[in-house]
């Protein structure tokens, strides 16, 4: 079984980055041992399709899980597709975040940006970001309609 994690260095008591697609390093651990190798991330730079960058790197070492911070996504479909569980919002070091992941690794549901509660809270997000924006905005579109009432109230055409 091999573990990769996204890290913000190349050792076991690096923490956990909080983005996979940007992640200075993922470390890739076997879990029985606590040997890691650790490969530098070309997409850390935060180009264009650095979540790829690092979802080819988890697939071609053939790791069985991610454990992260943030994952987006595209990149838990591309992971998930290939058999790779992926598990976000770890904190801590490397070392803590797969000692957690061994001690409850059969409780531990792999989570996916997908999954339905994930989609109904973003929804929920979302309605309540463009219900304030729109109260936001209410004023300002009631003092232009005033204002237009006004001058088709006082000026005449010629």
């Amino acid at each position: 079984m091999k573990i990769a994690v996204s890290s913000d260095s190349s050792n076991l008591n690096a923490r956990v980055a909080q983005r996979f697609g940007i992640s200075h390093y993922l470390i890739i651990v076997d879990p029985e041992t606590m040997g890691i190798e650790a490969i530098p991330n070309p997409g850390a730079a935060g180009k264009q399709a650095a979540g790829v960058q690092a979802v080819v790197i988890a697939i071609s070492n053939e790791v069985d899980t991610v454990l992260t911070g943030y994952c987006s996504p595209t990149a838990v479909k591309y992971l998930t597709d290939n058999g790779i569980d992926v598990i976000t919002g770890v904190k801590g070091t490397v070392a803590e975040a797969v000692a957690q992941y061994r001690k409850q690794a059969h409780a531990i549901p792999a989570r996916s940006m997908e999954e339905p509660d994930f989609a109904g809270a973003a929804l929920l997000h979302a309605l309540k970001r463009s219900g304030m924006q729109i109260v936001n905005l209410l004023p300002i579109f009631v003092g232009v309609v005033l204002l237009i009432g006004l001058f088709n109230a006082f000026i005449t055409q010629f």
